[in-house]
């Protein structure tokens, strides 16, 4: 099992990595060429902004399709007598990516950990909220 979440950490890990990686090819390679004298640390930051409110609206979608609604067919339709697992892979991941951004967006955003405050506070309401819904049923 500790090899399995490894693995599993190690696959997540490439899949963020590759993401940033296009992203930060997409933003030196063609969209800062064409500011035309504008400020590129706007431009990266006002992404980063952008990149962190669409993480965190699949993150809810997530919490609330992937978790809830698979748990509710799991224990009604598929008639199964257990629990569903914690991703430990997958949730760790999502707080390296969180912070991964933070700090990248930290120079050019400032705002930027407050959102991530804000973002992570309210996703762990949401998903303490989930676990709520599902244990009084």
């Amino acid at each position: 099992p500790v090899l399995e979440v490894y693995m599993a950490i190690c696959g997540n890990l490439i899949l963020k990595m590759a993401v940033l990686g296009v992203l930060c090819y997409h933003w030196l390679g063609r969209r800062v060429a064409t500011l035309q004298g504008q400020c590129w640390e706007d431009f990266v930051g006002q992404e980063l902004y952008r990149f962190m409110v669409v993480d965190f609206i699949f993150m809810l979608l997530d919490s609330l399709f992937g978790e809830l609604v698979w748990r509710l067919i799991s224990e009604k339709k598929l008639k199964r007598g257990q629990k569903p697992e914690f991703d430990i892979a997958r949730n760790v991941l999502d707080l390296i990516y969180g912070q991964t951004l933070t700090w990248l967006g930290v120079l050019f955003s400032p705002l930027l950990p407050a959102v991530q405050i804000l973002r992570l506070l309210f996703l762990f309401h949401i998903k303490k909220l989930i676990q709520r819904v599902y244990s009084s049923r």
